[in-house]
Protein backbone atom coordinates (compact mmCIF):
# COMPACT_ATOMS: atom_id res chain seq x y z
CA UNK A 1 0.00 0.00 0.00
CA UNK A 2 2.82 2.41 0.95
CA UNK A 3 4.56 1.87 -2.39
CA UNK A 4 1.44 2.74 -4.36
CA UNK A 5 0.83 5.82 -2.21
CA UNK A 6 4.45 6.96 -2.68
CA UNK A 7 4.12 6.46 -6.43
CA UNK A 8 1.03 8.69 -6.55
CA UNK A 9 2.65 11.32 -4.33
CA UNK A 10 5.81 11.40 -6.48
CA UNK A 11 3.69 11.96 -9.59
CA UNK A 12 2.37 15.14 -7.95
CA UNK A 13 5.80 16.76 -7.51
CA UNK A 14 6.09 18.44 -10.96
CA UNK A 15 2.66 19.96 -10.50
CA UNK A 16 3.51 21.27 -7.02
CA UNK A 17 6.82 22.70 -8.28
CA UNK A 18 4.92 24.65 -10.93
CA UNK A 19 2.64 26.07 -8.24
CA UNK A 20 5.68 27.34 -6.34
CA UNK A 21 7.53 28.64 -9.40
CA UNK A 22 4.48 30.58 -10.60
CA UNK A 23 3.82 31.91 -7.09
CA UNK A 24 0.30 30.43 -7.02
CA UNK A 25 0.71 28.74 -3.62
CA UNK A 26 3.24 29.47 -0.90
CA UNK A 27 5.66 26.83 0.44
CA UNK A 28 3.51 26.31 3.53
CA UNK A 29 0.38 25.86 1.40
CA UNK A 30 2.14 23.34 -0.84
CA UNK A 31 3.27 21.34 2.21
CA UNK A 32 -0.29 21.37 3.48
CA UNK A 33 -1.64 20.24 0.07
CA UNK A 34 0.91 17.42 -0.02
CA UNK A 35 0.06 16.38 3.53
CA UNK A 36 -3.66 16.32 2.77
CA UNK A 37 -3.18 14.37 -0.45
CA UNK A 38 -0.97 11.80 1.29
CA UNK A 39 -3.59 11.36 4.00
CA UNK A 40 -6.36 10.87 1.44
CA UNK A 41 -4.23 8.45 -0.61
CA UNK A 42 -3.65 6.24 2.46
CA UNK A 43 -7.36 6.30 3.27
CA UNK A 44 -8.30 5.29 -0.28
CA UNK A 45 -5.83 2.36 -0.21
CA UNK A 46 -7.16 0.80 3.00
CA UNK A 47 -8.50 -2.75 2.95
CA UNK A 48 -11.97 -1.56 3.98
CA UNK A 49 -12.46 1.74 2.21
CA UNK A 50 -15.51 3.97 2.39
CA UNK A 51 -17.12 5.82 -0.50
CA UNK A 52 -16.93 9.00 1.55
CA UNK A 53 -13.11 8.77 1.53
CA UNK A 54 -13.04 9.04 -2.26
CA UNK A 55 -15.66 11.79 -2.32
CA UNK A 56 -13.79 13.88 0.27
CA UNK A 57 -10.59 13.51 -1.73
CA UNK A 58 -12.38 14.54 -4.94
CA UNK A 59 -13.98 17.51 -3.17
CA UNK A 60 -10.57 18.60 -1.88
CA UNK A 61 -9.08 18.43 -5.39
CA UNK A 62 -11.95 20.48 -6.80
CA UNK A 63 -11.39 23.09 -4.08
CA UNK A 64 -7.64 23.25 -4.86
CA UNK A 65 -8.39 23.66 -8.58
CA UNK A 66 -10.93 26.41 -7.91
CA UNK A 67 -8.48 28.26 -5.65
CA UNK A 68 -5.70 27.84 -8.23
CA UNK A 69 -7.89 29.22 -11.03
CA UNK A 70 -8.99 32.20 -8.92
CA UNK A 71 -5.42 33.15 -8.00
CA UNK A 72 -4.23 32.77 -11.60
CA UNK A 73 -6.99 35.13 -12.71
CA UNK A 74 -6.24 37.73 -10.02
CA UNK A 75 -2.46 37.60 -10.56
CA UNK A 76 -2.81 37.29 -14.35
CA UNK A 77 -0.80 34.09 -14.53
CA UNK A 78 -1.39 32.39 -17.87
CA UNK A 79 1.70 30.25 -18.52
CA UNK A 80 1.09 26.89 -16.87
CA UNK A 81 -2.64 26.92 -16.25
CA UNK A 82 -3.45 24.22 -18.80
CA UNK A 83 -0.93 21.67 -17.46
CA UNK A 84 -1.93 22.33 -13.85
CA UNK A 85 -5.61 21.93 -14.61
CA UNK A 86 -4.90 18.78 -16.61
CA UNK A 87 -3.06 17.20 -13.67
CA UNK A 88 -5.93 17.81 -11.25
CA UNK A 89 -8.61 16.67 -13.71
CA UNK A 90 -6.72 13.45 -14.46
CA UNK A 91 -6.36 12.79 -10.76
CA UNK A 92 -10.09 13.22 -10.23
CA UNK A 93 -10.79 10.83 -13.11
CA UNK A 94 -8.48 8.28 -11.48
CA UNK A 95 -10.23 8.67 -8.13
CA UNK A 96 -13.67 8.21 -9.66
CA UNK A 97 -12.54 5.10 -11.53
CA UNK A 98 -11.00 3.63 -8.36
CA UNK A 99 -14.16 4.36 -6.40
CA UNK A 100 -16.37 2.82 -9.06
CA UNK A 101 -14.29 -0.36 -9.11
CA UNK A 102 -15.21 -0.83 -5.47
CA UNK A 103 -18.77 0.52 -5.62
CA UNK A 104 -20.06 -0.67 -9.01
CA UNK A 105 -23.64 -0.88 -7.82
CA UNK A 106 -23.82 2.72 -6.63
CA UNK A 107 -25.85 4.49 -9.34
CA UNK A 108 -25.50 7.88 -7.65
CA UNK A 109 -21.70 7.62 -7.85
CA UNK A 110 -21.88 6.75 -11.55
CA UNK A 111 -24.07 9.78 -12.18
CA UNK A 112 -21.64 12.01 -10.26
CA UNK A 113 -18.80 10.79 -12.46
CA UNK A 114 -20.85 11.29 -15.64
CA UNK A 115 -21.70 14.82 -14.52
CA UNK A 116 -18.02 15.55 -13.89
CA UNK A 117 -17.11 14.25 -17.37
CA UNK A 118 -19.75 16.50 -18.94
CA UNK A 119 -18.52 19.49 -16.94
CA UNK A 120 -14.95 18.91 -18.11
CA UNK A 121 -16.12 18.16 -21.69
CA UNK A 122 -14.23 14.86 -21.59
CA UNK A 123 -16.13 13.23 -24.47
CA UNK A 124 -14.29 9.92 -24.65
CA UNK A 125 -14.33 9.39 -20.90
CA UNK A 126 -18.01 10.33 -20.80
CA UNK A 127 -18.84 7.75 -23.45
CA UNK A 128 -16.83 5.09 -21.64
CA UNK A 129 -18.39 5.98 -18.27
CA UNK A 130 -21.93 5.66 -19.63
CA UNK A 131 -21.14 2.33 -21.32
CA UNK A 132 -19.56 0.97 -18.12
CA UNK A 133 -22.46 2.19 -15.99
CA UNK A 134 -24.96 0.40 -18.24
CA UNK A 135 -23.22 -2.93 -17.54
CA UNK A 136 -24.38 -2.69 -13.93
CA UNK A 137 -27.53 -0.54 -14.30
CA UNK A 138 -29.26 -1.68 -17.47
CA UNK A 139 -32.68 -0.79 -16.04
CA UNK A 140 -31.81 2.89 -15.58
CA UNK A 141 -33.56 4.71 -18.43
CA UNK A 142 -31.59 7.91 -17.84
CA UNK A 143 -28.28 6.17 -18.67
CA UNK A 144 -29.63 4.77 -21.93
CA UNK A 145 -30.86 8.22 -22.93
CA UNK A 146 -27.48 9.74 -22.07
CA UNK A 147 -25.75 7.17 -24.28
CA UNK A 148 -28.13 7.91 -27.17
CA UNK A 149 -27.77 11.68 -26.74
CA UNK A 150 -23.99 11.39 -26.83
CA UNK A 151 -24.10 9.45 -30.12
CA UNK A 152 -26.69 11.77 -31.64
CA UNK A 153 -24.72 14.90 -30.75
CA UNK A 154 -21.66 13.37 -32.46
CA UNK A 155 -23.66 12.60 -35.67
CA UNK A 156 -23.81 8.89 -34.93
CA UNK A 157 -27.54 8.39 -35.49
CA UNK A 158 -27.22 4.63 -35.97
CA UNK A 159 -25.43 4.34 -32.63
CA UNK A 160 -28.16 6.38 -30.94
CA UNK A 161 -30.83 4.14 -32.44
CA UNK A 162 -29.02 1.02 -31.24
CA UNK A 163 -28.77 2.44 -27.71
CA UNK A 164 -32.46 3.25 -27.56
CA UNK A 165 -33.46 -0.09 -29.06
CA UNK A 166 -31.36 -1.84 -26.43
CA UNK A 167 -33.05 0.32 -23.79
CA UNK A 168 -36.48 -0.73 -25.07
CA UNK A 169 -35.49 -4.38 -24.89
CA UNK A 170 -34.65 -3.89 -21.22
CA UNK A 171 -37.50 -1.45 -20.53
CA UNK A 172 -40.25 -2.13 -23.10
CA UNK A 173 -42.84 0.00 -21.25
CA UNK A 174 -40.67 3.00 -20.44
CA UNK A 175 -42.55 6.08 -21.63
CA UNK A 176 -39.47 8.24 -21.25
CA UNK A 177 -37.37 6.04 -23.57
CA UNK A 178 -40.14 5.77 -26.18
CA UNK A 179 -40.60 9.55 -26.24
CA UNK A 180 -36.84 10.15 -26.47
CA UNK A 181 -36.56 7.70 -29.36
CA UNK A 182 -39.48 9.40 -31.09
CA UNK A 183 -38.04 12.90 -30.54
CA UNK A 184 -34.62 11.82 -31.79
CA UNK A 185 -36.07 10.51 -35.08
CA UNK A 186 -37.90 13.78 -35.69
CA UNK A 187 -34.82 15.83 -34.82
CA UNK A 188 -32.80 13.75 -37.28
CA UNK A 189 -35.29 14.36 -40.10
CA UNK A 190 -35.47 18.05 -39.21
CA UNK A 191 -31.67 18.27 -39.40
CA UNK A 192 -31.66 16.55 -42.82
CA UNK A 193 -34.34 18.89 -44.14
CA UNK A 194 -32.53 22.01 -42.95
CA UNK A 195 -29.26 20.77 -44.40
CA UNK A 196 -30.90 20.07 -47.75
CA UNK A 197 -32.64 23.47 -47.83
CA UNK A 198 -29.38 25.23 -46.93
CA UNK A 199 -27.58 23.39 -49.74
CA UNK A 200 -30.24 24.22 -52.34
CA UNK A 201 -30.53 27.90 -51.39
CA UNK A 202 -26.76 28.41 -51.29
CA UNK A 203 -26.33 26.72 -54.67
CA UNK A 204 -29.16 28.51 -56.48
CA UNK A 205 -28.94 31.67 -54.38
CA UNK A 206 -32.71 31.79 -54.04
CA UNK A 207 -34.67 32.45 -50.92
CA UNK A 208 -37.60 30.30 -52.10
CA UNK A 209 -37.39 26.63 -52.96
CA UNK A 210 -38.30 25.39 -56.43
CA UNK A 211 -41.20 22.99 -56.98
CA UNK A 212 -38.71 20.21 -57.61
CA UNK A 213 -36.98 20.81 -54.28
CA UNK A 214 -40.31 20.88 -52.46
CA UNK A 215 -41.20 17.51 -54.00
CA UNK A 216 -37.90 16.12 -52.76
CA UNK A 217 -38.72 17.30 -49.23
CA UNK A 218 -42.01 15.42 -49.46
CA UNK A 219 -40.17 12.14 -50.10
CA UNK A 220 -39.72 9.33 -47.60
CA UNK A 221 -36.18 10.37 -46.66
CA UNK A 222 -37.40 13.73 -45.36
CA UNK A 223 -40.72 12.54 -43.92
CA UNK A 224 -41.60 11.43 -40.40
CA UNK A 225 -42.48 7.86 -41.35
CA UNK A 226 -39.86 6.36 -39.04
CA UNK A 227 -41.17 8.47 -36.17
CA UNK A 228 -44.70 7.31 -37.04
CA UNK A 229 -43.56 3.70 -36.71
CA UNK A 230 -42.04 4.47 -33.32
CA UNK A 231 -45.33 6.04 -32.22
CA UNK A 232 -47.36 3.04 -33.40
CA UNK A 233 -45.03 0.61 -31.63
CA UNK A 234 -45.12 2.70 -28.43
CA UNK A 235 -48.90 2.86 -28.13
CA UNK A 236 -49.10 -0.90 -28.61
CA UNK A 237 -47.05 -1.17 -25.42
CA UNK A 238 -48.62 1.72 -23.47
CA UNK A 239 -52.03 2.78 -24.76
CA UNK A 240 -52.78 5.73 -22.46
CA UNK A 241 -54.36 9.00 -23.53
CA UNK A 242 -51.73 11.09 -21.76
CA UNK A 243 -49.05 9.13 -23.65
CA UNK A 244 -50.74 9.97 -26.98
CA UNK A 245 -50.82 13.60 -25.88
CA UNK A 246 -47.07 13.58 -25.21
CA UNK A 247 -46.40 12.39 -28.77
CA UNK A 248 -48.77 15.03 -30.11
CA UNK A 249 -46.93 17.81 -28.28
CA UNK A 250 -43.61 16.65 -29.74
CA UNK A 251 -45.09 16.46 -33.26
CA UNK A 252 -46.25 20.07 -32.97
CA UNK A 253 -42.66 21.26 -32.55
CA UNK A 254 -41.95 20.31 -36.16
CA UNK A 255 -43.64 21.96 -39.14
CA UNK A 256 -43.61 18.88 -41.39
CA UNK A 257 -45.69 16.68 -39.07
CA UNK A 258 -49.22 17.97 -39.67
CA UNK A 259 -50.41 14.74 -41.28
CA UNK A 260 -49.03 12.69 -38.37
CA UNK A 261 -50.86 14.93 -35.90
CA UNK A 262 -54.08 14.19 -37.74
CA UNK A 263 -53.31 10.49 -37.32
CA UNK A 264 -53.10 10.86 -33.53
CA UNK A 265 -56.41 12.75 -33.45
CA UNK A 266 -58.00 9.95 -35.48
CA UNK A 267 -56.60 7.31 -33.10
CA UNK A 268 -57.93 9.14 -30.06
CA UNK A 269 -61.37 9.56 -31.62
CA UNK A 270 -61.49 5.89 -32.57
CA UNK A 271 -60.02 4.15 -29.52
CA UNK A 272 -60.71 6.59 -26.67
CA UNK A 273 -64.02 8.22 -27.54
CA UNK A 274 -65.32 7.69 -23.99
CA UNK A 275 -62.30 9.23 -22.26
CA UNK A 276 -62.60 12.83 -20.95
CA UNK A 277 -58.94 13.70 -21.54
CA UNK A 278 -59.11 12.42 -25.13
CA UNK A 279 -62.28 14.46 -25.71
CA UNK A 280 -60.51 17.52 -24.28
CA UNK A 281 -57.60 17.06 -26.71
CA UNK A 282 -60.02 16.73 -29.62
CA UNK A 283 -62.00 19.79 -28.53
CA UNK A 284 -58.82 21.87 -28.40
CA UNK A 285 -57.86 20.79 -31.92
CA UNK A 286 -58.85 24.10 -33.60
CA UNK A 287 -56.32 25.91 -31.38
CA UNK A 288 -53.36 23.75 -32.51
CA UNK A 289 -50.56 26.00 -33.72
CA UNK A 290 -52.08 29.18 -32.29
CA UNK A 291 -48.76 30.85 -31.51
CA UNK A 292 -48.78 33.51 -34.26
CA UNK A 293 -52.51 34.15 -34.60
CA UNK A 294 -54.03 37.60 -34.17
CA UNK A 295 -56.68 38.26 -31.53
CA UNK A 296 -59.75 38.00 -33.85
CA UNK A 297 -58.49 34.78 -35.46
CA UNK A 298 -57.90 33.17 -32.09
CA UNK A 299 -61.31 34.31 -30.83
CA UNK A 300 -62.94 32.67 -33.86
CA UNK A 301 -61.06 29.43 -33.18
CA UNK A 302 -62.10 29.58 -29.52
CA UNK A 303 -65.74 29.64 -30.61
CA UNK A 304 -65.10 26.50 -32.66
CA UNK A 305 -63.60 24.86 -29.57
CA UNK A 306 -66.60 25.99 -27.53
CA UNK A 307 -68.97 24.27 -29.96
CA UNK A 308 -66.93 21.07 -29.69
CA UNK A 309 -66.94 21.28 -25.90
CA UNK A 310 -70.70 21.74 -25.84
CA UNK A 311 -71.15 18.61 -27.97
CA UNK A 312 -68.67 16.69 -25.80
CA UNK A 313 -70.35 17.63 -22.51
CA UNK A 314 -73.72 16.59 -23.92
CA UNK A 315 -72.31 13.24 -25.03
CA UNK A 316 -70.27 12.80 -21.85
CA UNK A 317 -71.87 14.79 -18.96
CA UNK A 318 -69.18 13.89 -16.41
CA UNK A 319 -67.48 16.08 -13.82
CA UNK A 320 -64.09 15.63 -15.51
CA UNK A 321 -65.42 16.75 -18.91
CA UNK A 322 -67.05 19.86 -17.45
CA UNK A 323 -63.83 20.60 -15.59
CA UNK A 324 -61.92 20.55 -18.90
CA UNK A 325 -64.54 22.88 -20.38
CA UNK A 326 -64.10 25.38 -17.52
CA UNK A 327 -60.31 25.18 -17.70
CA UNK A 328 -60.43 25.93 -21.43
CA UNK A 329 -62.21 29.26 -20.95
CA UNK A 330 -60.16 30.17 -17.88
CA UNK A 331 -56.96 29.68 -19.88
CA UNK A 332 -58.50 31.78 -22.68
CA UNK A 333 -59.11 34.62 -20.20
CA UNK A 334 -55.50 34.45 -19.01
CA UNK A 335 -54.23 34.52 -22.59
CA UNK A 336 -56.30 37.56 -23.62
CA UNK A 337 -55.35 39.40 -20.42
CA UNK A 338 -51.69 38.84 -21.25
CA UNK A 339 -52.09 39.95 -24.89
CA UNK A 340 -54.41 42.86 -24.09
CA UNK A 341 -57.20 41.74 -26.46
CA UNK A 342 -60.11 43.66 -24.88
CA UNK A 343 -63.02 42.43 -26.99
CA UNK A 344 -61.90 38.81 -26.92
CA UNK A 345 -61.31 39.11 -23.17
CA UNK A 346 -64.87 40.32 -22.52
CA UNK A 347 -66.28 37.43 -24.53
CA UNK A 348 -64.06 34.92 -22.71
CA UNK A 349 -65.11 36.27 -19.29
CA UNK A 350 -68.79 35.90 -20.18
CA UNK A 351 -68.18 32.33 -21.32
CA UNK A 352 -66.31 31.50 -18.11
CA UNK A 353 -69.17 32.78 -15.96
CA UNK A 354 -71.69 30.78 -17.97
CA UNK A 355 -69.71 27.52 -18.10
CA UNK A 356 -68.70 27.61 -14.45
CA UNK A 357 -72.29 28.28 -13.41
CA UNK A 358 -73.40 25.24 -15.39
CA UNK A 359 -70.74 23.11 -13.71
CA UNK A 360 -71.77 24.42 -10.29
CA UNK A 361 -75.43 23.60 -10.96
CA UNK A 362 -74.41 20.05 -11.87
CA UNK A 363 -72.12 19.80 -8.77
CA UNK A 364 -69.15 19.25 -11.08
CA UNK A 365 -66.96 22.21 -10.10
CA UNK A 366 -63.56 21.54 -8.51
CA UNK A 367 -62.25 23.74 -5.71
CA UNK A 368 -59.33 24.96 -7.83
CA UNK A 369 -61.60 26.05 -10.69
CA UNK A 370 -64.09 27.57 -8.23
CA UNK A 371 -61.30 29.64 -6.68
CA UNK A 372 -60.29 31.02 -10.10
CA UNK A 373 -63.94 31.73 -10.90
CA UNK A 374 -64.37 33.69 -7.67
CA UNK A 375 -61.22 35.72 -8.46
CA UNK A 376 -62.64 36.51 -11.88
CA UNK A 377 -65.97 37.61 -10.42
CA UNK A 378 -64.24 39.92 -7.96
CA UNK A 379 -62.10 41.34 -10.77
CA UNK A 380 -65.24 42.00 -12.80
CA UNK A 381 -66.92 43.67 -9.78
CA UNK A 382 -69.51 40.92 -9.19
CA UNK A 383 -68.75 40.61 -5.46
CA UNK A 384 -72.31 39.61 -4.50
CA UNK A 385 -72.22 36.73 -7.00
CA UNK A 386 -68.84 35.70 -5.60
CA UNK A 387 -70.36 35.55 -2.08
CA UNK A 388 -73.26 33.45 -3.35
CA UNK A 389 -70.95 30.97 -5.06
CA UNK A 390 -68.63 30.74 -2.06
CA UNK A 391 -71.59 29.95 0.21
CA UNK A 392 -72.72 27.30 -2.25
CA UNK A 393 -69.27 25.69 -2.21
CA UNK A 394 -69.08 25.83 1.60
CA UNK A 395 -72.21 23.66 1.79
CA UNK A 396 -70.22 20.83 0.21
CA UNK A 397 -66.73 21.70 1.52
CA UNK A 398 -67.23 23.12 5.01
CA UNK A 399 -63.94 21.56 6.13
CA UNK A 400 -61.80 23.50 3.64
CA UNK A 401 -59.90 26.41 5.27
CA UNK A 402 -59.07 28.08 1.93
CA UNK A 403 -62.76 28.50 1.05
CA UNK A 404 -63.49 29.91 4.52
CA UNK A 405 -60.59 32.31 4.10
CA UNK A 406 -61.99 33.46 0.76
CA UNK A 407 -65.48 33.86 2.26
CA UNK A 408 -64.15 36.00 5.11
CA UNK A 409 -62.20 38.19 2.67
CA UNK A 410 -65.37 38.76 0.66
CA UNK A 411 -67.37 39.67 3.75
CA UNK A 412 -64.71 42.20 4.80
CA UNK A 413 -64.58 43.56 1.23
CA UNK A 414 -68.34 44.22 1.30
CA UNK A 415 -67.99 46.05 4.64
CA UNK A 416 -70.99 44.29 6.16
CA UNK A 417 -71.65 43.51 9.82
CA UNK A 418 -71.69 39.74 9.41
CA UNK A 419 -67.94 39.19 9.90
CA UNK A 420 -68.30 38.19 13.58
CA UNK A 421 -71.07 35.67 12.87
CA UNK A 422 -69.14 34.28 9.89
CA UNK A 423 -66.00 33.81 11.98
CA UNK A 424 -67.98 31.92 14.64
CA UNK A 425 -69.36 29.62 11.91
CA UNK A 426 -65.84 29.04 10.71
CA UNK A 427 -64.65 28.12 14.24
CA UNK A 428 -67.39 25.50 14.50
CA UNK A 429 -66.54 23.96 11.13
CA UNK A 430 -62.74 23.86 11.33
CA UNK A 431 -60.35 22.45 13.95
CA UNK A 432 -58.23 24.98 15.84
CA UNK A 433 -55.06 23.88 14.03
CA UNK A 434 -56.45 25.13 10.68
CA UNK A 435 -57.61 28.54 11.90
CA UNK A 436 -54.19 30.24 11.82
CA UNK A 437 -54.39 32.59 8.81
CA UNK A 438 -58.18 32.99 9.18
CA UNK A 439 -57.82 34.08 12.83
CA UNK A 440 -55.00 36.43 11.84
CA UNK A 441 -57.19 38.06 9.16
CA UNK A 442 -60.10 38.39 11.61
CA UNK A 443 -57.83 39.92 14.29
CA UNK A 444 -56.47 42.48 11.80
CA UNK A 445 -59.99 43.45 10.78
CA UNK A 446 -61.02 43.83 14.43
CA UNK A 447 -58.09 46.17 15.07
CA UNK A 448 -59.20 48.37 12.19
Amino acid sequence: MAELVNKHVESMLPELQEYQQNNIFSSDEIRLILKKRSMFEYRCQRRIVKKSDFLRYIQFELYVDQLRATRCKIRRITGAQATQNYAIVQRIHRLFRSALLKFKGDLKLWLQYIKFCKTQKSSKKLQQAVQDALKYHQYCEGLWILAAQFDFEHDNVDGARLSLMAALRALPESKKVWLEYFRMELMHVDKLRKRYVATITSTKKKARLSNEAEKVLEGDQFSCKVADRVYNAAIQRVDEVAFHQSFLEIYRNFEFCEQSCEGIYATLAEKHADDALASNILCLRPLAGAGTWSGPVRAEREQQCDKLFQDATEAMPTAEMREHYCQFWLSAVEHHQLKGNVNALENAVLNVLCVCQQALDKACLSLQTASKWIDLLMLAGHVTDAVRITEHILCAHADNPDIWMRRLELEICLGRDGVEALYQRCKKSLPAAQLGSIAHLYARRSQI
